[in-house]
């Protein structure tokens, strides 16, 4: 997987591996979400470059359910969040990790989540989720899901100029 550093323009590999306590210690007072709690209630995996494995670039806590994994919670680094941000593509990479957790469980790609208002329309354009009804129930099903990993795990072989 990659995000892109803006400024640079360049593609940064990146992975997603579980979050440790050194990790939550070193977040910083940024972070709009107490993640220290949820670690206490789901799986939380850190968006990290091996390059610089310090920095956190991203957050999702997970929870297995008996058909899907449910996305509890999503957050970018704070200086990657709206205009100006430094990294590029880090809630896709999450998803995409949070995709292969549910392919590892059987549950076919498939991810659940609720989505705050204003987010509705990011999910179903960028990452290929659909709505339920008129809730703010939001599914990612199988198609979507290998979409939308393959979107994230794409080798960066032709460097785009």
């Amino acid at each position: 997987m990659f995000v892109v550093e803006v400024a640079a323009r360049r593609r940064l590999e990146v992975e997603a591996r579980p979050i440790d306590a050194e990790d939550l210690r070193g977040l910083g007072r940024d972070w709009k979400f107490d993640w220290t709690r949820r670690v206490r209630k789901a799986e939380v995996f850190k968006l990290i470059a091996p390059e610089s494995p310090e920095t956190v670039l991203g957050l999702v806590a997970l929870v297995r359910r008996t058909d899907h994994v449910e996305v509890a919670l999503l957050e970018s680094r704070p200086d990657s969040v709206g205009d100006g941000k430094r990294f590029d593509g880090i809630a896709g990479c999450l998803l995409a990790s949070a995709v292969r957790l549910s392919l590892r469980l059987g549950f076919d790609g498939c991810l659940a989540l609720d989505a705050k208002t204003r987010l509705i329309k990011t999910f179903e354009r960028d990452y290929g989720f659909s709505r339920l009804g008129q809730s703010q129930r939001m599914i990612l099903e199988p198609l979507a899901a290998a979409a939308l990993v393959a979107r994230h795990e794409r080798r960066p072989d032709h460097e785009e100029g």
